[in-house]
């Protein structure tokens, strides 16, 4: 190839990514919860041997499926029994990418192997819930990774080469992909003979597209109906997915986890030197508490872990494991019940700063008609400072007002606060899975998408308000107030910092919200 032609190549093949990069395509991803690698090990094990096969339960063997087999394979569950969890932990797990790869070369030697990931969430952005997002989201993975594999202007991609090559001539040109030029893109990429590529997709959370559910099953449908191209997809069960996935390969997630939820129970209840203590004495009665906890659980993490959580907080120095067995009795069994105990039962030294903190982290993930970009999750630095009692400090703090390891302990602080105050609610998410410990690149969320779902309800959000009304919190305010000594905090703050652009476009988002709900 001409060195002209690589290099127009090489423009056109940037413009596209330009413009299908958009800001939150991987924060649902980024949000999902880490966990130990083992405890999801068992699905690259053969569904013939171990406690699952003692135990009568069965699922589709996956390793076959990845090494073998084309078409969809379908993960399901309850809500919060884990499944996006699970998917995380098939994405970056090495034994996913050696199958496949055996996979990808059983079509020919000189078949690459392409692997990408989409995230739907239901209570995002548009494009983290609906076909535009997903299409985008492939394409630029795709390209990003293989830009070999951009359709030269042969006259098949014609007109979608020839619409980049005007981008590469005019820089002003701004173009919105309509979901029916990236279907196409899709379909152009996954067809061409430049790059021989086999695809699988990770799918998850198909209950939480934005349409109809029979559009987005005929949409996979139709991806995975080659044999260059398959999908490993998430959702709850429905009438309509088990109808169009009955006859597909498929596990059921929460009919897999005991033994698993029985080992982290016991684990986490014996964390505690009174209970261990206790449990020595009392094995039988410990078990039956245990084995009470799993079964009500029904195979929801989420619930099992808030559960033994509130036992935890409420374990006094004279309960025995029966005065536990009772507490739990009393325990809501039902996930958003389960919120409610949570959040009206907090300790009233910790009440006030519990709502605040809630209310703080529902308005950095919630973005509103009027904002004019998407909202970011805050930081644990960023929370610290919006907690301030002090309204003047962003106005009198001076230039790089902490040194890095002032801010270090600020970030360790509040997330020591969380652990005490939010009752398990809120998580911190670290930026870099190599980090050992938070750092100012930590985020905060919530454990479960459902969490915000409560917290959003009208209901919670007026005990919310009330908890805080003497004080005339308003979120908006602080967290405006954070973003300016965020600004005032950094090390390299100029004109020509991203980061510093990215806090003067909260500071600006913010402090809209703020003039709109308490004027001038």
């Amino acid at each position: 190839m001409r060195h002209d032609e690589k290099r127009r190549r090489s423009a056109v093949t940037e413009q596209i990514l330009n413009s299908l990069a958009f800001e939150s395509h991987s924060q649902r991803y980024d949000d999902v919860v880490d966990t130990h690698r083992k405890t999801f090990d068992w699905v690259f094990r053969s569904p013939e041997y171990g406690p699952h096969a003692a135990m009568g339960k069965q699922w589709s063997d996956f390793c076959s499926w990845l090494q073998h087999q084309d078409g969809v394979y379908w993960i399901n569950g309850h809500e919060a029994t884990g499944k996006s969890s699970l998917m995380k932990s098939i994405v970056t797990h090495p034994k996913a990418d050696k199958l496949l790869k055996k996979w990808a070369t059983s079509g020919g030697n000189d078949t690459t192997l392409f692997t990408a990931k989409f995230f739907f969430r239901a209570n995002g952005t548009e494009k983290q819930r609906s076909q535009s997002g997903l299409y985008r989201s492939i394409l630029h993975e795709l390209l990003k990774r293989r830009p070999g594999s951009c359709p030269s202007s042969s006259r098949r991609n014609g007109k979608w080469h020839a619409r980049a090559r005007l981008w590469t001539t005019n820089k002003k040109q701004k173009f919105s992909w309509a979901a029916p030029s990236l279907q196409f893109a899709v379909k152009s990429l996954f067809s061409q003979n430049q790059v021989r590529l086999r695809a699988c997709l990770f799918i998850d959370g198909l209950d939480q597209y934005e349409g109809d559910e029979f559009e987005i099953i005929d949409l996979f449908r139709s991806i995975s109906s080659t044999s260059n191209i398959k999908c490993c997809v998430s959702s709850r069960r429905s009438p309509a997915f088990e109808t169009a996935f009955s006859d597909r390969p498929s596990l059921q997630l929460e009919q897999l986890t005991y033994p698993e939820m029985q080992e982290l129970v016991t684990d986490q209840l014996r964390s505690d030197e009174r209970i261990a203590a206790l449990t020595n004495a009392n094995i039988d009665t410990f078990q039956v508490l245990v084995d009470e906890i799993v079964n009500s659980a029904k195979g929801v993490f989420l619930w099992m872990n808030l559960a033994v959580s509130s036992l935890l907080r409420g374990h006094g120095d004279q309960d025995g494991i029966l005065e536990m067995h009772t507490r739990f009795q009393a325990t809501p069994k039902r996930l958003e019940a389960l919120y409610e105990y949570i959040v009206t039962r907090v300790d009233q030294t910790h009440l006030e700063e519990c709502s605040r903190l809630l209310q703080l982290v529902v308005t950095a993930s919630t973005s509103l008609k009027d904002d004019w970009r998407v909202v970011s999750p805050l930081s644990l630095l960023g929370l610290s400072f919006a907690v301030e009692d002090h309204p003047s400090m962003a106005l009198t703090s001076q230039l790089h007002f902490l040194s890095q390891t002032e801010m270090q302990q600020r970030c360790e602080d509040m997330a020591a606060r969380l652990g005490t105050v939010c009752a398990g609610l809120l998580q911190v998410q670290k930026r870099n899975l190599k980090d050992e410990n938070v750092n100012t690149t930590s985020m905060v969320t919530f454990v479960h998408r459902t969490v915000k779902d409560y917290l959003m309800k009208w209901e919670t959000q007026k005990l919310l308000r009330q908890q805080t009304r003497e004080s005339q919190f308003n979120p908006n305010f602080a967290i405006l107030k954070s973003t300016i000594l965020l600004m005032k905090s950094g090390r390299h703050v100029s004109s020509s910092d991203r980061l510093s652009y990215h806090h003067i476009d909260d500071g600006i988002l913010y402090a809209r919200r703020a003039e709109a709900e308490l004027g001038s």
